[in-house]
C-alpha cells in the first residue's frame, strides 16, 4: 500500500539493482515536469526515471520554434523513416496526427543529469524580466530540491548546475540540508511552487511524511531552506488505517491593500492554500516573512463528491485560483472520485477573513490531479486537468462550471505547460514516452483535440 501512495501524480518510484546505463540525453523518458520558457522559445522537460532503470533523470530542452516549424512543413507518410531533416509523420493511416522524433528538437548536449523520481518545473525569474532565470525541480530520490539556472550560451540559452563532463550536476545544486545544518528536506517532496505574489519564496509539500518545506529563493548559495513544519501540518487520512498523511500543492492568494485578509498583516505576509493530498480539504495558512516561521492555519474540509463512499487514495490534487490577481475564487482537483471544485476564496467583512466555502463541482475522468488555467483575453477561461489513470485531459468552461471537452492523449497523462503565445497545451505522458500537443486556438479545426505529439510509436488513439 505504502508504494501506491507514492503517487505524486500517480506515479511511484521503482527500483533496480546492478549497473545502470547512462540516460540518454536526447530523447523523453518517463516524462513528468514541464514548462514553457518565459520567451517562449523553450519547452522544459523533466525526464523522471521513475523505474530508477538509469543512472538519473534528466532535465532536457526543446526548441519550441523549431518543433512548430516542422509541424507546419513536409509531413511524412505513417511508417515512413524520420530524420531530423524531416522529423515528423502522421500516426497512421487515415489519422491526421502527427508525431516526432524528440531527437531533433532537444540538443543532447545541453541536457543535464539529477536524481530520480523528478517532478515539476517551476521558473523563478529572479526579478528579472529578461533572465537568467533559475528552474527549481522536486527530486524524490535522493530527497532534494534541485535548481538549475537557465543562462546565456555560445549560440542559445544553456543549463548551468555546476555539471560534470558527463552533464551530472553537482551536489551544490540539490537542497537537501538548511543551511543551519538543523534539519534536511523531507521524504517525496510532491510539487514545488514558486510564490507569484512578491514574496521570496518557494513551497514544497511532501506526500507522506506530514511536513512542508518553506525555501527562501534569496540564498547565499542559491534557493535554502528556511523553515520546515512539523509532522502534523497535513491531516490524516481519516477513513481507514493506512496512517499517512501528506500534502501535494500550493497556490498563493493575492492581498488587495485596501481589503486585506486579517491573517496577512496588511499583505506583509502571504495568505496560502494547499491540498491535504489524504484528506478532503484544503489549509490557509501564512508565513511570518522576516521570520520565516511557517504558521500552522486553518483546515476547511471540501465535502465535494462523493469522498466518504469510496475507498481509494489519495483523495485531493493540485489547485490554482481562477484569477490570479484577484484571488476570490479558487479551483481545486479533487483526485479520488474525480472531479474539480471551484471555492469562494472572497472576504468575509464580517471577519477579514476568506470564506473557504464551496460553490459548486463538475465530475471529471478517473484519477485527474494537475491542473491548469487558460486565461485568453475576451474568450471564455478554460481549467484543463489531466487525468493519469484514463490518459485524458478533462477542459472545464469556466463560464458555465461544466466540462466542454475530454481529450484523448497518453497513457500517465501529468503535469501540463501552456503555451500562451501559440495557443498550445503541451502534456506530459508519463508512461507512453511522449509529449501531447493540444490547440488552445478557438478559430482550428483542432481547437481541444491533440493534433500532434513529440514522441513515436505510441500509435492511434481509441476514439
Amino acid at each position: 500500500m505504502r508504494r501506491a501512495l507514492l503517487l505524486g501524480a500517480a506515479v511511484a518510484l521503482g527500483s533496480c539493482g546492478g549497473t545502470k546505463p547512462a540516460p540518454d540525453l536526447g530523447t523523453l523518458r518517463q516524462p513528468s515536469g514541464l514548462a514553457v520558457a518565459p520567451d517562449h522559445q523553450w519547452l522544459f522537460v523533466t525526464n523522471g526515471n521513475w523505474d530508477r532503470s538509469q543512472e538519473g533523470g534528466t532535465l532536457a530542452m526543446i526548441d519550441l520554434e523549431a518543433l512548430h516549424t516542422a509541424l507546419s512543413g513536409s509531413i511524412a507518410s505513417a511508417g515512413e523513416h524520420l530524420s531530423d531533416a524531416r522529423p515528423c509523420r502522421r500516426v497512421a493511416d487515415g489519422d491526421d496526427t502527427i508525431e516526432c522524433r524528440p531527437q531533433a528538437f532537444i540538443a543532447a548536449q545541453r541536457s543535464v543529469v539529477l536524481g530520480d523520481g523528478l517532478g515539476n518545473i517551476a521558473i523563478d525569474t529572479r526579478g528579472q524580466v529578461g533572465g537568467p532565470y533559475r528552474l527549481l525541480i522536486p527530486q524524490r530520490a535522493p530527497a532534494a530540491l534541485a535548481w538549475v539556472d537557465v543562462v546565456a550560451g555560445a549560440e542559445s540559452v544553456a543549463f548551468d548546475c555546476g555539471q560534470d563532463e558527463f552533464s551530472v550536476c553537482d551536489e551544490t545544486h540539490q537542497v537537501r540540508r538548511s543551511v543551519e545544518d538543523n534539519g534536511s528536506i523531507g521524504p517525496d517532496p510532491s510539487r514545488v511552487t514558486v510564490d507569484d505574489q512578491g514574496f521570496r519564496f518557494a513551497y514544497v509539500p511532501h506526500l507522506l511524511d506530514g511536513e512542508f518545506t518553506l525555501i527562501d529563493l534569496d540564498g547565499e548559495l542559491g534557493p535554502e531552506i528556511t523553515a520546515r513544519s512539523d509532522e502534523e501540518f497535513y491531516r490524516e487520512d481519516p477513513f481507514d488505517e493506512f496512517d499517512v498523511r501528506g500534502g501535494f500543492a500550493v497556490a498563493a492568494r493575492a492581498c488587495d491593500p485596501s481589503h486585506p485578509p486579517e491573517e496577512t498583516r496588511e499583505c506583509q505576509r502571504p495568505l496560502l492554500y494547499t491540498t491535504h493530498r489524504y484528506w478532503p480539504g484544503i489549509k490557509a495558512f501564512t508565513v511570518a516573512a522576516g521570520l520565516e516561521v511557517i504558521l500552522g492555519g486553518n483546515d476547511t474540509r471540501i465535502s465535494a463528491i462523493g469522498t466518504d463512499d469510496v475507498v481509494a487514495r489519495p483523495i485531493m490534487g493540485d489547485l490554482a485560483f481562477e484569477d490570479p490577481a484577484l484571488g476570490e475564487r479558487l479551483l481545486l482537483v479533487q483526485t479520488t472520485p474525480g472531479a474539480l471544485a471551484r471555492v469562494d476564496t472572497s472576504i468575509d467583512p464580517d471577519f477579514d477573513s476568506p470564506r473557504n466555502s464551496l460553490m459548486g463541482t463538475v465530475a471529471l475522468c478517473s484519477n485527474p490531479n494537475v491542473l491548469a488555467v487558460h486565461r485568453p483575453v475576451g474568450d471564455e477561461w478554460l481549467a484543463m486537468v489531466s487525468c493519469f489513470s484514463d490518459g485524458l485531459v478533462a477542459v472545464v468552461g469556466l463560464g458555465t462550471f461544466s466540462v466542454i471537452a475530454t481529450v484523448e492523449v497518453g497513457a500517465g497523462a501529468n503535469e501540463m505547460a501552456i503555451d500562451a503565445v501559440r495557443e498550445q497545451l503541451y502534456v506530459a505522458n508519463a508512461q507512453e514516452d511522449t509529449i501531447s500537443i493540444v490547440s488552445l486556438d478557438r478559430q482550428s479545426p483542432d481547437f481541444l483535440t491533440e493534433w500532434a505529439r513529440i514522441g513515436v510509436g505510441a500509435g492511434p488513439r481509441a476514439r
